[in-house]
């Protein structure tokens, strides 16, 4: 476990309103967005419980360990440490058509495909030496989790 310093609470509403800009930024990229979102969640959650190191230290011997509910003294006192929850991670929900990476991934490089990402957006992406290549950055196999060959493109009319 890591354990960083206490954080003021003007520290606190300084790194929220941090968070809160890059979040508004026109200049900041998803993943300095998806950043500041965990950041902004773990700034503004409230502990479900508090425990201690001793309490800690008998869990790790045993299999139980006092939990306390949360009250005010306990925010401010370093003795105290908080315990939160986590949300369940949520379930992407794909629609038909699309080729899950971890069952197949395009047979040649250079193939454009639709890719949906973990950020749950959908984009144009081709594959280069096994990474993903998308706006001219290159991006892990694992940020993409499915893909699918864009259509043919319409016939030629002569229509103007």
């Amino acid at each position: 476990m890591i354990n960083f310093p206490a954080m003021t609470e003007g520290q606190r509403k300084s790194a929220i309103l941090c968070a809160q800009n890059v979040l508004n930024a026109s200049w900041a990229n998803e993943h300095m967005k998806r950043i500041a979102q965990i950041a902004l969640a773990a700034l503004t959650v409230e502990p479900v419980a508090y425990t201690d190191d001793e309490e800690l230290e008998d869990l790790s011997k045993h299999t139980f360990a006092n939990m306390f509910t949360p009250r005010k003294e306990y925010k401010t006192d370093p003795l105290w440490l908080p315990l939160y929850t986590a949300p369940p991670a949520p379930v992407l929900q794909v629609p038909d058509g699309w080729i899950r990476c971890s069952e197949r991934m395009p047979e040649n490089d250079d193939l454009r495909c639709m890719v949906y990402c973990r950020d749950s957006v959908i984009r144009t992406a081709f594959t280069s030496h096994g990474d993903w290549a998308m706006h001219g950055k290159y991006y892990d196999p694992g940020y993409v989790t499915h893909w699918m060959p864009l259509p043919p493109p319409p016939e030629a009319s002569n229509e103007q």
